[in-house]
């Protein structure tokens, strides 16, 4: 029988294992000197002027990928 410490665990271990193959899944963007958020100009090498427009963009990804899944099913 598992104590609640081995259940974490194994949780933790899952979500680690889930964040790598989505990682490993996702395609990688090319620098444009562009946010590919706001489209401010940005240095090269990079792909966001910020965190925040990041964390906007992955955002709007995740509901374009969940509404593109919705509608096929």
């Amino acid at each position: 029988m598992t104590d609640e410490h081995d259940r974490a665990s194994i949780l933790e271990e899952l979500a680690r294992d889930l964040a790598i193959r989505k990682a490993r899944n996702t395609p990688s963007l090319p620098s444009t000197g562009f946010c590919y958020y706001c489209s401010e100009k940005i240095g090269m090498g990079e792909r966001w002027c910020d965190n925040y427009c990041r964390d906007d963009w992955e955002r709007e990804q995740e509901l374009i990928e969940r509404r593109g899944a919705h509608i096929e099913d």
